[in-house]
């Protein structure tokens, strides 16, 4: 997903410098939403075994009448 196009040998050294810690930012960004996406995950699978877990507990626990 690269948006601009610059030639490495164009750039000053200071410019390169920077693009270089930008592409490192970008790649440390891109892991820690990934990382996000997985945790996200978890959770709606905890979730969805808890819901699971407790359907199955009301389904057993015998009626009350008041």
């Amino acid at each position: 997903m690269d948006v601009c196009h610059t030639d490495p040998a164009e750039l000053s050294s200071g410019e390169a410098k920077e693009l270089q810690q930008i592409k490192w930012h970008r790649k440390q960004l891109l892991e820690d939403i990934q990382k996000l996406k997985d945790e996200i995950a978890d959770v709606f699978a905890q979730i969805d075994c808890f819901e699971s877990t407790e359907e199955s507990t009301a389904c057993t626990l015998p009626v009350r009448g008041c």
